[in-house]
């Protein structure tokens, strides 16, 4: 179920304010359950992440996560707080600019602030070892939909924003065991 995803998890919000916040803004996205205090947004076209994150996490006041995962080559993520980027994290830098040669290792991502922003119930320095971790080698990550889900056990986050995007949920698929019925959809496409 890997392939290229991208989606939001938001913290706070339910998800029927969620669901009618979309609504009026003619957003097209389909939108998590509720998941303890969290709501997963999969917007229709995956390179509005950003925009739907900015605009969701500003209106709520809240804390977003947007994530994308391309084809396991690279997890890049953007840390939201009431509309503005406050951390960016990508596993594998070489993969996001071919034109110049950059250190593979990961770059960016700020472990403290994960932590106070989700409430983790693990330590600083286990999330600072996963951001770390090579892409690709014996000892680092292959798949960077498996660094995704364990930054998301990590984190506390729900499963539900790992390997799961707008199509999958369209054409009858969930994630990690639950029902496509279980996701309300809005807008057209």
């Amino acid at each position: 179920m890997a392939g290229t995803y991208s989606n939001v998890t938001l913290k706070g919000p339910n998800q029927a304010d969620v669901v009618r916040y979309l609504k009026e803004s003619d957003w097209t996205a389909f939108i998590s359950p509720n998941l303890d205090k969290y709501v997963v947004v999969y917007q229709g076209a995956y390179e509005y992440y950003q925009s739907a994150a900015r605009d969701l996490t500003g209106h709520f006041n809240c804390a977003g996560l947007a994530a994308v995962c391309c084809e396991d080559a690279y997890l890049y993520y953007e840390l939201y707080q009431g509309g503005l980027t406050v951390d960016t994290y990508v596993s594998n830098p070489q993969i996001m600019d071919e034109n110049q040669f950059i250190e593979p290792a990961p770059r960016g991502g700020d472990a403290r602030m994960l932590w106070q922003t989700f409430g983790a119930q693990t330590t600083i320095k286990r999330i600072e070892k996963l951001l770390r971790k090579p892409h690709q080698e014996a000892d680092g990550y292959e798949a960077a939909s498996v660094r995704h889900k364990h930054l998301v056990e990590l984190l506390g986050l729900p499963l539900a924003a790992v390997c799961c995007n707008y199509d999958l949920l369209q054409d009858g698929e969930g994630p990690f065991g639950m029902k496509a019925a279980d996701f309300t959809h809005v807008g057209g496409l």
